[in-house]
Protein backbone atom coordinates (compact mmCIF):
# COMPACT_ATOMS: atom_id res chain seq x y z
CA UNK A 1 0.00 0.00 0.00
CA UNK A 2 2.87 2.28 0.95
CA UNK A 3 4.66 1.38 -2.37
CA UNK A 4 1.55 2.55 -4.53
CA UNK A 5 1.27 5.60 -2.53
CA UNK A 6 4.63 6.58 -3.41
CA UNK A 7 4.16 5.64 -6.82
CA UNK A 8 0.90 8.08 -7.37
CA UNK A 9 3.26 10.72 -5.55
CA UNK A 10 6.15 10.14 -8.22
CA UNK A 11 3.12 10.16 -11.50
CA UNK A 12 1.78 13.48 -9.75
CA UNK A 13 5.36 15.18 -9.52
CA UNK A 14 5.99 14.26 -13.09
CA UNK A 15 2.95 15.89 -14.65
CA UNK A 16 3.35 19.09 -12.66
CA UNK A 17 7.31 19.25 -14.56
CA UNK A 18 5.38 18.54 -17.63
CA UNK A 19 3.07 21.18 -17.28
CA UNK A 20 5.28 23.76 -15.89
CA UNK A 21 7.99 23.20 -19.23
CA UNK A 22 5.15 23.81 -21.04
CA UNK A 23 4.01 27.21 -19.64
CA UNK A 24 7.83 28.02 -19.63
CA UNK A 25 8.21 27.70 -23.76
CA UNK A 26 5.40 29.38 -24.92
CA UNK A 27 5.55 29.15 -29.08
CA UNK A 28 4.32 31.95 -31.68
CA UNK A 29 0.61 31.35 -32.10
CA UNK A 30 -0.40 30.76 -35.96
CA UNK A 31 -3.91 31.42 -37.53
CA UNK A 32 -3.94 28.12 -39.57
CA UNK A 33 -4.30 28.23 -43.54
CA UNK A 34 -5.41 31.22 -45.11
CA UNK A 35 -9.54 31.16 -45.92
CA UNK A 36 -9.94 31.21 -49.38
CA UNK A 37 -13.23 29.35 -49.68
CA UNK A 38 -16.01 31.20 -51.09
CA UNK A 39 -19.18 31.05 -49.15
CA UNK A 40 -21.79 28.19 -50.71
CA UNK A 41 -25.18 28.53 -51.23
CA UNK A 42 -27.41 25.99 -49.19
CA UNK A 43 -29.39 24.41 -51.58
CA UNK A 44 -31.82 22.70 -49.06
CA UNK A 45 -32.54 26.19 -47.34
CA UNK A 46 -32.77 28.72 -50.55
CA UNK A 47 -35.47 29.05 -52.80
CA UNK A 48 -34.76 26.26 -55.47
CA UNK A 49 -32.93 27.91 -59.09
CA UNK A 50 -33.57 26.86 -62.47
CA UNK A 51 -37.58 26.74 -61.60
CA UNK A 52 -39.94 26.66 -64.79
CA UNK A 53 -43.14 28.30 -64.75
CA UNK A 54 -42.09 30.92 -61.88
CA UNK A 55 -45.02 33.34 -60.52
CA UNK A 56 -42.82 34.57 -57.05
CA UNK A 57 -42.23 37.88 -56.28
CA UNK A 58 -39.40 37.02 -54.29
CA UNK A 59 -36.69 34.26 -53.63
CA UNK A 60 -33.92 33.57 -50.95
CA UNK A 61 -30.65 32.06 -51.14
CA UNK A 62 -28.81 31.23 -47.54
CA UNK A 63 -24.96 31.01 -47.24
CA UNK A 64 -23.41 28.72 -45.03
CA UNK A 65 -21.43 31.08 -43.76
CA UNK A 66 -22.31 34.35 -42.32
CA UNK A 67 -21.62 37.43 -45.71
CA UNK A 68 -21.82 40.45 -46.22
CA UNK A 69 -23.38 42.49 -49.11
CA UNK A 70 -21.92 45.66 -50.89
CA UNK A 71 -22.33 47.31 -53.66
CA UNK A 72 -25.63 45.73 -54.67
CA UNK A 73 -26.80 48.44 -56.98
CA UNK A 74 -23.73 48.49 -59.67
CA UNK A 75 -22.90 44.19 -58.91
CA UNK A 76 -26.48 42.47 -59.65
CA UNK A 77 -27.32 42.48 -63.09
CA UNK A 78 -30.72 41.33 -64.27
CA UNK A 79 -31.18 40.20 -67.91
CA UNK A 80 -33.86 41.04 -69.51
CA UNK A 81 -33.63 44.24 -67.75
CA UNK A 82 -36.52 45.37 -64.96
CA UNK A 83 -38.24 48.49 -65.12
CA UNK A 84 -38.50 49.47 -61.38
CA UNK A 85 -35.30 48.45 -58.91
CA UNK A 86 -35.52 45.52 -57.14
CA UNK A 87 -34.36 45.09 -53.55
CA UNK A 88 -31.62 43.12 -52.39
CA UNK A 89 -31.06 42.88 -48.88
CA UNK A 90 -29.20 40.55 -46.29
CA UNK A 91 -31.03 38.78 -43.56
CA UNK A 92 -29.53 37.29 -40.48
CA UNK A 93 -26.30 37.20 -41.65
CA UNK A 94 -26.71 34.07 -44.24
CA UNK A 95 -29.60 35.09 -45.76
CA UNK A 96 -29.82 37.33 -48.69
CA UNK A 97 -33.42 38.28 -50.18
CA UNK A 98 -34.03 39.30 -53.77
CA UNK A 99 -37.62 40.95 -54.18
CA UNK A 100 -38.80 42.74 -57.17
CA UNK A 101 -40.91 45.92 -56.80
CA UNK A 102 -44.71 45.66 -56.75
CA UNK A 103 -45.13 47.55 -60.31
CA UNK A 104 -42.42 45.16 -61.68
CA UNK A 105 -44.14 43.41 -64.87
CA UNK A 106 -42.24 40.27 -66.03
CA UNK A 107 -42.44 39.00 -69.21
CA UNK A 108 -44.10 36.50 -70.49
CA UNK A 109 -42.51 32.69 -71.15
CA UNK A 110 -39.07 34.33 -70.43
CA UNK A 111 -35.64 32.96 -68.53
CA UNK A 112 -34.74 35.40 -66.70
CA UNK A 113 -30.96 35.30 -64.94
CA UNK A 114 -29.96 37.25 -62.31
CA UNK A 115 -26.51 37.53 -61.74
CA UNK A 116 -25.14 38.90 -58.13
CA UNK A 117 -21.42 39.38 -59.60
CA UNK A 118 -18.92 39.93 -56.28
CA UNK A 119 -21.54 41.78 -54.27
CA UNK A 120 -21.73 38.56 -51.84
CA UNK A 121 -18.68 37.85 -49.64
CA UNK A 122 -17.76 36.23 -46.50
CA UNK A 123 -17.06 38.69 -43.70
CA UNK A 124 -13.81 37.10 -42.51
CA UNK A 125 -11.38 37.02 -45.23
CA UNK A 126 -14.10 38.74 -47.91
CA UNK A 127 -14.40 35.83 -50.38
CA UNK A 128 -16.57 36.59 -53.10
CA UNK A 129 -19.36 33.89 -54.47
CA UNK A 130 -18.16 34.23 -57.83
CA UNK A 131 -20.63 33.24 -60.53
CA UNK A 132 -23.45 33.15 -58.55
CA UNK A 133 -26.81 33.06 -60.77
CA UNK A 134 -30.22 32.55 -60.38
CA UNK A 135 -32.46 31.45 -63.32
CA UNK A 136 -35.88 31.41 -63.37
CA UNK A 137 -38.08 30.59 -66.50
CA UNK A 138 -42.04 32.59 -66.50
CA UNK A 139 -42.64 29.60 -68.96
CA UNK A 140 -42.37 26.19 -69.53
CA UNK A 141 -38.58 25.87 -70.13
CA UNK A 142 -35.16 27.12 -69.17
CA UNK A 143 -33.51 28.69 -72.36
CA UNK A 144 -30.51 27.61 -72.62
CA UNK A 145 -28.28 28.91 -76.00
CA UNK A 146 -25.33 30.91 -75.26
CA UNK A 147 -23.83 34.42 -77.16
CA UNK A 148 -20.48 35.11 -76.82
CA UNK A 149 -18.12 37.66 -78.16
CA UNK A 150 -15.16 40.75 -78.01
CA UNK A 151 -15.73 44.55 -78.09
CA UNK A 152 -12.70 46.81 -78.47
CA UNK A 153 -12.08 50.73 -78.66
CA UNK A 154 -12.78 51.44 -82.26
CA UNK A 155 -9.61 53.97 -82.39
CA UNK A 156 -7.23 52.54 -79.46
CA UNK A 157 -8.35 48.73 -80.66
CA UNK A 158 -7.66 48.29 -77.11
CA UNK A 159 -9.99 45.90 -75.19
CA UNK A 160 -13.54 47.98 -73.55
CA UNK A 161 -14.30 47.28 -70.44
CA UNK A 162 -17.39 47.60 -68.36
CA UNK A 163 -19.32 47.65 -72.36
CA UNK A 164 -22.98 47.15 -72.50
CA UNK A 165 -23.68 44.15 -75.14
CA UNK A 166 -27.02 44.56 -75.75
CA UNK A 167 -29.52 42.17 -77.72
CA UNK A 168 -33.44 42.70 -79.02
CA UNK A 169 -36.09 40.78 -80.34
CA UNK A 170 -37.74 43.65 -81.84
CA UNK A 171 -35.61 44.46 -85.18
CA UNK A 172 -36.52 48.24 -85.34
CA UNK A 173 -33.88 50.26 -85.96
CA UNK A 174 -35.01 52.81 -83.27
CA UNK A 175 -35.22 49.95 -80.71
CA UNK A 176 -31.87 51.17 -79.05
CA UNK A 177 -33.02 54.34 -78.44
CA UNK A 178 -36.78 53.74 -77.33
CA UNK A 179 -36.30 50.18 -75.55
CA UNK A 180 -34.72 47.92 -72.87
CA UNK A 181 -32.92 45.13 -74.27
CA UNK A 182 -33.99 41.76 -74.19
CA UNK A 183 -30.47 40.80 -73.00
CA UNK A 184 -27.27 41.82 -71.96
CA UNK A 185 -23.87 41.65 -70.44
CA UNK A 186 -21.24 43.83 -69.32
CA UNK A 187 -18.00 42.74 -70.64
CA UNK A 188 -14.75 42.09 -68.33
CA UNK A 189 -11.33 43.72 -68.39
CA UNK A 190 -10.35 41.69 -71.51
CA UNK A 191 -13.66 43.18 -73.12
CA UNK A 192 -15.08 39.74 -73.60
CA UNK A 193 -18.98 38.84 -72.71
CA UNK A 194 -21.03 35.99 -71.98
CA UNK A 195 -24.58 35.53 -71.73
CA UNK A 196 -26.61 31.88 -71.07
CA UNK A 197 -29.48 30.81 -71.16
CA UNK A 198 -30.75 32.41 -74.75
CA UNK A 199 -33.96 31.82 -76.57
CA UNK A 200 -33.38 30.61 -80.21
CA UNK A 201 -34.25 33.58 -81.82
CA UNK A 202 -33.25 36.54 -84.12
CA UNK A 203 -31.96 39.98 -82.34
CA UNK A 204 -30.42 43.26 -83.46
CA UNK A 205 -27.61 43.61 -81.53
CA UNK A 206 -25.23 46.49 -79.99
CA UNK A 207 -22.45 47.87 -77.48
CA UNK A 208 -23.11 51.21 -75.35
CA UNK A 209 -21.05 52.89 -73.14
CA UNK A 210 -24.79 53.60 -70.81
CA UNK A 211 -23.50 56.63 -69.01
CA UNK A 212 -26.94 57.40 -67.39
CA UNK A 213 -27.85 53.66 -66.68
CA UNK A 214 -31.07 53.74 -68.50
CA UNK A 215 -29.92 51.21 -71.19
CA UNK A 216 -30.81 53.64 -73.98
CA UNK A 217 -28.58 55.51 -76.66
CA UNK A 218 -29.65 58.58 -76.11
CA UNK A 219 -27.12 60.99 -74.98
CA UNK A 220 -24.06 62.53 -77.45
CA UNK A 221 -21.41 61.17 -75.50
CA UNK A 222 -22.65 57.80 -75.08
CA UNK A 223 -20.15 55.12 -76.92
CA UNK A 224 -22.01 52.59 -79.36
CA UNK A 225 -21.15 49.95 -81.54
CA UNK A 226 -23.61 48.04 -84.04
CA UNK A 227 -23.85 44.75 -86.53
CA UNK A 228 -25.08 45.83 -89.88
CA UNK A 229 -27.17 42.72 -89.74
CA UNK A 230 -28.99 40.52 -86.78
CA UNK A 231 -27.75 37.95 -85.54
CA UNK A 232 -29.40 34.20 -85.31
CA UNK A 233 -29.22 32.13 -81.91
CA UNK A 234 -29.86 28.25 -82.83
CA UNK A 235 -28.34 25.49 -81.38
CA UNK A 236 -25.82 25.73 -84.18
CA UNK A 237 -24.78 28.97 -83.44
CA UNK A 238 -20.34 29.27 -82.98
CA UNK A 239 -19.30 32.36 -84.28
CA UNK A 240 -17.73 34.94 -81.82
CA UNK A 241 -19.48 38.31 -82.47
CA UNK A 242 -16.68 41.26 -82.48
CA UNK A 243 -17.91 45.03 -82.22
CA UNK A 244 -16.15 48.08 -82.10
CA UNK A 245 -17.28 50.87 -80.16
CA UNK A 246 -17.17 54.82 -80.95
CA UNK A 247 -17.99 58.24 -79.59
CA UNK A 248 -20.34 59.72 -82.45
CA UNK A 249 -18.85 62.83 -83.94
CA UNK A 250 -21.30 65.55 -81.92
CA UNK A 251 -22.14 68.66 -83.34
CA UNK A 252 -20.08 71.47 -83.55
CA UNK A 253 -20.43 74.24 -80.52
CA UNK A 254 -17.62 76.66 -79.32
CA UNK A 255 -16.46 75.60 -75.73
CA UNK A 256 -14.55 78.90 -74.86
CA UNK A 257 -13.87 81.98 -76.40
CA UNK A 258 -11.92 84.71 -75.66
CA UNK A 259 -12.55 88.08 -76.93
CA UNK A 260 -12.00 91.02 -74.72
CA UNK A 261 -8.07 90.97 -75.72
CA UNK A 262 -6.60 93.62 -77.59
CA UNK A 263 -4.98 92.12 -80.37
CA UNK A 264 -6.07 88.06 -80.14
CA UNK A 265 -9.45 86.16 -80.33
CA UNK A 266 -9.29 82.94 -79.32
CA UNK A 267 -12.29 80.16 -79.95
CA UNK A 268 -12.11 76.92 -78.45
CA UNK A 269 -14.58 74.31 -80.49
CA UNK A 270 -15.39 70.75 -79.22
CA UNK A 271 -13.90 68.45 -81.38
CA UNK A 272 -10.44 68.59 -83.83
CA UNK A 273 -10.57 70.45 -87.16
CA UNK A 274 -13.61 71.14 -87.06
CA UNK A 275 -15.39 71.87 -90.14
CA UNK A 276 -16.37 75.04 -89.49
CA UNK A 277 -15.38 78.66 -91.67
CA UNK A 278 -14.43 81.36 -89.17
CA UNK A 279 -14.60 85.19 -91.25
CA UNK A 280 -14.14 88.65 -89.71
CA UNK A 281 -15.89 91.80 -90.60
CA UNK A 282 -13.76 94.47 -92.69
CA UNK A 283 -13.31 97.31 -90.12
CA UNK A 284 -9.61 98.39 -91.80
CA UNK A 285 -7.68 95.57 -89.39
CA UNK A 286 -4.31 93.86 -89.67
CA UNK A 287 -5.13 90.16 -89.76
CA UNK A 288 -3.78 86.81 -89.44
CA UNK A 289 -5.09 83.65 -88.60
CA UNK A 290 -3.80 80.21 -87.38
CA UNK A 291 -5.50 77.06 -86.56
CA UNK A 292 -4.46 74.99 -84.20
CA UNK A 293 -6.10 71.54 -83.59
CA UNK A 294 -9.30 72.59 -81.77
CA UNK A 295 -8.62 76.25 -81.66
CA UNK A 296 -8.84 78.77 -83.93
CA UNK A 297 -6.64 81.80 -83.71
CA UNK A 298 -7.57 85.66 -84.94
CA UNK A 299 -4.22 88.01 -84.02
CA UNK A 300 -5.30 91.55 -85.64
CA UNK A 301 -4.04 95.24 -85.49
CA UNK A 302 -6.70 97.92 -85.96
CA UNK A 303 -5.81 101.52 -84.86
CA UNK A 304 -9.56 102.36 -85.32
CA UNK A 305 -11.65 101.83 -81.95
CA UNK A 306 -14.93 100.60 -83.12
CA UNK A 307 -16.98 97.23 -82.27
CA UNK A 308 -16.84 94.26 -85.24
CA UNK A 309 -17.95 90.73 -85.63
CA UNK A 310 -16.52 87.41 -86.12
CA UNK A 311 -18.96 85.25 -88.44
CA UNK A 312 -18.65 81.33 -87.93
CA UNK A 313 -20.15 79.01 -90.43
CA UNK A 314 -20.82 75.32 -90.68
CA UNK A 315 -21.02 73.57 -93.87
CA UNK A 316 -22.40 77.28 -95.34
CA UNK A 317 -25.20 77.21 -92.85
CA UNK A 318 -24.94 80.10 -90.69
CA UNK A 319 -23.65 79.30 -87.18
CA UNK A 320 -23.31 82.51 -84.63
CA UNK A 321 -22.13 85.91 -84.79
CA UNK A 322 -19.70 87.06 -82.16
CA UNK A 323 -18.95 90.47 -80.99
CA UNK A 324 -14.99 91.99 -80.75
CA UNK A 325 -15.98 95.49 -78.86
CA UNK A 326 -13.40 97.81 -78.90
CA UNK A 327 -10.40 97.89 -76.95
CA UNK A 328 -7.77 100.34 -76.42
CA UNK A 329 -4.99 99.43 -78.35
CA UNK A 330 -2.54 101.92 -76.82
CA UNK A 331 -2.59 100.69 -73.57
CA UNK A 332 -1.81 97.30 -74.99
CA UNK A 333 1.48 98.92 -76.75
CA UNK A 334 2.07 100.28 -73.58
CA UNK A 335 2.27 97.03 -71.48
CA UNK A 336 3.15 94.41 -74.27
CA UNK A 337 6.14 92.77 -75.61
CA UNK A 338 6.86 90.80 -78.19
CA UNK A 339 9.21 87.91 -75.86
CA UNK A 340 10.41 84.05 -77.42
CA UNK A 341 8.90 81.33 -76.01
CA UNK A 342 12.22 80.45 -73.87
CA UNK A 343 14.29 82.16 -71.74
CA UNK A 344 16.19 85.27 -73.51
CA UNK A 345 19.54 83.51 -72.70
CA UNK A 346 19.70 79.69 -72.98
CA UNK A 347 22.36 77.44 -72.38
CA UNK A 348 23.95 75.38 -74.75
CA UNK A 349 21.15 73.18 -76.90
CA UNK A 350 21.67 70.45 -79.34
CA UNK A 351 20.61 71.01 -83.17
CA UNK A 352 20.55 68.30 -85.85
CA UNK A 353 22.51 69.20 -88.68
CA UNK A 354 19.58 68.81 -91.08
CA UNK A 355 16.85 70.89 -89.85
CA UNK A 356 16.56 74.93 -89.46
CA UNK A 357 17.14 76.01 -86.20
CA UNK A 358 13.19 77.32 -84.48
CA UNK A 359 12.22 79.49 -81.94
CA UNK A 360 8.94 80.48 -81.09
CA UNK A 361 7.49 83.53 -79.72
CA UNK A 362 4.65 85.07 -78.41
CA UNK A 363 2.67 87.08 -81.29
CA UNK A 364 2.88 86.31 -84.86
CA UNK A 365 6.33 87.98 -86.55
CA UNK A 366 5.76 90.20 -89.67
CA UNK A 367 9.66 91.15 -90.68
CA UNK A 368 12.95 90.55 -89.61
CA UNK A 369 16.23 92.57 -89.99
CA UNK A 370 19.38 91.07 -91.17
CA UNK A 371 21.68 93.13 -90.13
CA UNK A 372 20.67 92.73 -86.37
CA UNK A 373 20.92 89.24 -86.47
CA UNK A 374 24.44 87.82 -86.09
CA UNK A 375 24.82 83.78 -86.84
CA UNK A 376 28.79 82.38 -85.33
CA UNK A 377 30.46 79.82 -86.10
CA UNK A 378 32.73 77.70 -84.15
CA UNK A 379 35.09 78.46 -81.18
CA UNK A 380 36.88 81.38 -83.72
CA UNK A 381 33.41 83.03 -83.92
CA UNK A 382 33.12 83.50 -87.34
CA UNK A 383 30.12 85.00 -88.74
CA UNK A 384 27.90 83.00 -91.33
CA UNK A 385 25.01 83.83 -92.81
CA UNK A 386 21.73 81.79 -92.81
CA UNK A 387 18.55 81.87 -94.91
CA UNK A 388 15.59 83.05 -92.95
CA UNK A 389 11.95 82.69 -93.08
CA UNK A 390 8.53 83.19 -91.12
CA UNK A 391 6.74 79.98 -91.05
CA UNK A 392 3.19 80.55 -93.16
CA UNK A 393 0.80 78.56 -90.89
CA UNK A 394 2.52 79.19 -87.86
CA UNK A 395 3.88 83.00 -88.23
CA UNK A 396 4.82 82.72 -84.36
CA UNK A 397 7.98 80.85 -85.56
CA UNK A 398 11.31 82.19 -86.93
CA UNK A 399 13.57 79.23 -89.05
CA UNK A 400 16.98 79.84 -89.51
CA UNK A 401 18.34 77.51 -92.41
CA UNK A 402 21.82 76.82 -92.50
CA UNK A 403 24.37 73.73 -93.88
CA UNK A 404 25.03 73.56 -90.28
CA UNK A 405 28.98 71.89 -89.70
CA UNK A 406 28.51 68.75 -87.37
CA UNK A 407 30.43 68.87 -83.87
CA UNK A 408 30.62 72.99 -84.24
CA UNK A 409 29.55 75.20 -81.69
CA UNK A 410 27.17 78.43 -82.93
CA UNK A 411 25.63 81.13 -80.70
CA UNK A 412 22.79 83.20 -82.41
CA UNK A 413 21.89 86.51 -81.55
CA UNK A 414 18.91 88.48 -82.21
CA UNK A 415 19.62 92.25 -81.45
CA UNK A 416 16.50 94.86 -80.45
CA UNK A 417 15.77 95.30 -84.21
CA UNK A 418 15.93 91.77 -85.86
CA UNK A 419 12.16 90.67 -85.39
CA UNK A 420 9.31 92.56 -85.72
CA UNK A 421 5.65 91.44 -84.97
CA UNK A 422 2.28 92.94 -86.19
CA UNK A 423 1.94 94.92 -83.67
CA UNK A 424 5.08 96.42 -84.20
CA UNK A 425 6.72 95.48 -81.23
CA UNK A 426 10.07 94.21 -80.89
CA UNK A 427 12.24 92.43 -78.51
CA UNK A 428 14.96 92.57 -76.27
CA UNK A 429 18.47 91.28 -77.31
CA UNK A 430 17.87 86.65 -77.70
CA UNK A 431 21.01 84.82 -77.43
CA UNK A 432 21.38 81.48 -78.12
CA UNK A 433 24.16 78.72 -77.96
CA UNK A 434 24.34 75.91 -79.41
CA UNK A 435 25.67 73.15 -80.52
CA UNK A 436 25.43 70.28 -84.24
CA UNK A 437 25.31 66.86 -83.73
CA UNK A 438 27.26 63.79 -85.54
CA UNK A 439 25.30 62.89 -88.32
CA UNK A 440 26.10 59.48 -87.47
CA UNK A 441 24.26 59.83 -84.59
CA UNK A 442 20.76 59.92 -87.24
CA UNK A 443 19.76 57.00 -88.64
CA UNK A 444 16.76 56.57 -91.75
CA UNK A 445 13.71 55.02 -92.29
CA UNK A 446 11.87 53.65 -95.54
CA UNK A 447 8.83 52.77 -95.19
CA UNK A 448 6.74 50.38 -97.57
CA UNK A 449 2.49 50.40 -97.34
CA UNK A 450 0.92 47.44 -99.66
CA UNK A 451 -2.64 46.18 -100.41
CA UNK A 452 -4.04 49.30 -100.33
CA UNK A 453 -6.85 50.54 -102.49
CA UNK A 454 -7.05 52.58 -104.99
CA UNK A 455 -9.90 54.35 -104.73
CA UNK A 456 -9.54 55.19 -101.25
CA UNK A 457 -7.45 58.36 -99.94
CA UNK A 458 -5.37 56.89 -97.09
CA UNK A 459 -3.41 59.14 -94.28
CA UNK A 460 -0.16 58.01 -92.98
CA UNK A 461 1.07 59.20 -89.67
CA UNK A 462 4.58 58.51 -87.96
CA UNK A 463 4.19 58.62 -84.20
CA UNK A 464 6.84 58.79 -81.96
CA UNK A 465 5.89 57.80 -78.40
CA UNK A 466 2.39 58.37 -79.97
CA UNK A 467 3.20 62.12 -81.22
CA UNK A 468 2.73 62.73 -84.19
CA UNK A 469 6.03 63.47 -86.76
CA UNK A 470 5.13 63.39 -90.26
CA UNK A 471 1.76 63.42 -91.66
CA UNK A 472 1.02 62.51 -96.02
CA UNK A 473 -1.99 62.24 -97.34
CA UNK A 474 -2.32 60.36 -100.66
CA UNK A 475 -4.02 57.70 -103.20
CA UNK A 476 -2.18 55.05 -104.45
CA UNK A 477 -2.29 52.52 -107.37
CA UNK A 478 -1.58 49.45 -104.68
CA UNK A 479 1.88 50.72 -102.98
CA UNK A 480 3.05 53.85 -101.22
CA UNK A 481 7.04 53.93 -100.33
CA UNK A 482 8.21 56.85 -98.23
CA UNK A 483 11.27 57.68 -97.05
CA UNK A 484 12.05 59.72 -93.66
CA UNK A 485 15.77 61.04 -93.10
CA UNK A 486 17.76 61.58 -90.01
CA UNK A 487 15.52 60.53 -87.77
CA UNK A 488 16.45 60.67 -84.01
CA UNK A 489 17.31 56.88 -82.52
CA UNK A 490 14.35 55.37 -80.70
CA UNK A 491 11.11 53.55 -80.95
CA UNK A 492 8.82 54.67 -83.95
CA UNK A 493 5.28 53.55 -85.12
CA UNK A 494 2.99 53.85 -88.03
CA UNK A 495 -0.57 54.32 -88.12
CA UNK A 496 -2.40 54.21 -91.44
CA UNK A 497 -6.30 56.09 -91.80
CA UNK A 498 -8.49 54.80 -94.61
CA UNK A 499 -9.68 58.16 -94.96
CA UNK A 500 -13.88 57.45 -97.16
CA UNK A 501 -14.39 60.47 -96.92
CA UNK A 502 -11.41 62.35 -98.07
CA UNK A 503 -11.26 64.46 -95.03
CA UNK A 504 -7.85 63.62 -94.24
CA UNK A 505 -8.41 62.91 -90.52
CA UNK A 506 -9.84 60.00 -88.91
CA UNK A 507 -13.86 59.76 -88.36
CA UNK A 508 -16.19 57.84 -85.89
CA UNK A 509 -18.88 56.30 -87.00
CA UNK A 510 -22.49 57.40 -86.73
CA UNK A 511 -25.61 54.86 -86.23
CA UNK A 512 -28.54 56.66 -88.13
CA UNK A 513 -26.10 57.16 -90.79
CA UNK A 514 -25.05 53.65 -91.01
CA UNK A 515 -21.73 54.48 -91.13
CA UNK A 516 -18.70 52.73 -89.47
CA UNK A 517 -15.50 54.15 -87.90
CA UNK A 518 -13.00 54.38 -90.60
CA UNK A 519 -9.82 51.89 -90.38
CA UNK A 520 -6.93 52.35 -88.20
CA UNK A 521 -4.23 50.16 -89.35
CA UNK A 522 -1.02 50.78 -86.44
CA UNK A 523 2.11 48.96 -86.66
CA UNK A 524 5.04 49.12 -84.24
CA UNK A 525 8.39 49.26 -86.10
CA UNK A 526 11.39 47.98 -85.11
CA UNK A 527 13.90 50.46 -82.93
CA UNK A 528 16.09 52.31 -85.44
CA UNK A 529 19.43 52.53 -84.39
CA UNK A 530 21.93 55.86 -85.21
CA UNK A 531 23.66 55.23 -88.13
CA UNK A 532 21.38 52.50 -89.53
CA UNK A 533 19.08 52.35 -92.48
CA UNK A 534 15.60 50.62 -91.45
CA UNK A 535 13.42 49.56 -94.11
CA UNK A 536 9.62 48.35 -92.92
CA UNK A 537 7.13 46.92 -94.67
CA UNK A 538 3.11 46.74 -93.65
CA UNK A 539 -0.27 45.54 -95.31
CA UNK A 540 -3.46 47.33 -95.03
CA UNK A 541 -5.21 44.13 -96.25
CA UNK A 542 -8.89 43.92 -94.64
CA UNK A 543 -8.88 41.98 -91.46
CA UNK A 544 -13.04 42.21 -90.78
CA UNK A 545 -13.60 43.53 -87.24
CA UNK A 546 -10.56 43.91 -86.12
CA UNK A 547 -8.10 46.24 -85.37
CA UNK A 548 -4.55 45.57 -86.95
CA UNK A 549 -1.75 45.47 -84.61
Amino acid sequence: MRQNSQLFLHVIILLMGLAFWGCANIGALTGGEKDIRAPKVVEGKSTPNMQTNFTGRSFELEFDEYVELKDAFNQVVVSPPLEFRPEVTLKKGEVVRFEFDKKEVLREDATYTINFGSAIKDITAGNAADDLRFVFSTGDFIDSLTVRGNIVDAYTGKPAADVLFMMYDNLADSVVRTERPFYFAKTSKDGSFLINNVKSDTFKVFALVDNNLNYKFDLDNETIGYLDDPIIVTDSTRNTIKIQVFEETKPIRILSKSLNNYGHVKLVFNQSDPEVTVTAEDVGQKQYWHYEKDTVHLWYDLTDSVDWNIYVQSDTVFYDTLLVKRQDRSAFLEKSKLKPAGNTIRKAEIQSPYLPMKIAFNHPLEKWDTAAIVLLEDTLKIRVYPEISIDEKNKKIVSFTYPWREELPYTLQLFPTALTDVFGLQHDTVLINTSVSPRSQFGNLTLTINDMNPDTNYVVQLLDNKKELFTNSFQSDSNYVHSYGYLSPGNYSVQVIEDVNGNNKWDPGNYDLKTKPERLIFRKLDELRAGWDLESEISVKQKKNKREQ
